[in-house]
């Protein structure tokens, strides 16, 4: 994997081939998925929730916790920041879904590619299981779209 250097965050165009395959991200290899991202190719409008646990298992099967979450934290916000959304960053939200991709990884057998990994944790692609760890009062506050709270309702594993 190579290193995240956002230092030169600037526009840049995919071209016609690559347009193309924006619509089939999980035709992209890990490798190639990660490039696209970090070299912020991958347009906005096709990076849902599914391509963000993609990328937190990459990161998370590639690097100690600690690298795995700073990298996803500068990325998404790069990211964000690149399409013009840098306020819906939410650093909770981020280091919760890591966690919560950890504890898939460390409690189901070792998964080969993505697909593999999502299948035998299906509950990642739900969007709300957050909401059974943090109340949405919780995670409205600033102080949790700035940095870390713990879950109100249920630890995390």
């Amino acid at each position: 994997m190579s290193p995240i250097d956002h230092q030169e965050s600037r526009r840049l165009q995919a071209t016609p081939g690559e347009q193309a395959s924006w619509q089939h991200l999980s035709d992209l290899t890990d490798q190639e998925f990660c490039e696209a991202f970090e070299s912020l190719r991958i347009p906005k409008e096709v990076f849902h929730h599914s391509e963000h646990i993609r990328l937190a298992w990459i990161y998370s099967s590639h690097y100690a916790e600690e690298e795995a979450a700073a990298r996803m934290a500068q990325g998404i916000r790069a990211f964000a920041r690149h399409h013009g959304v840098e306020a819906k960053y939410h650093h909770t939200i981020t280091h919760a879904w890591m966690r919560l991709v950890l504890h898939g990884i460390r409690t189901s057998p070792r998964a080969s590619c993505f697909r593999c990994f999502a299948d035998a944790n299906p509950h990642l692609l739900n969007q709300r299981l957050l909401g059974d760890y943090y109340s949405s009062e919780a995670l409205h506050l600033n102080a949790a779209r700035t940095g870390w709270i713990e879950p109100d309702l249920h630890p995390l594993p």
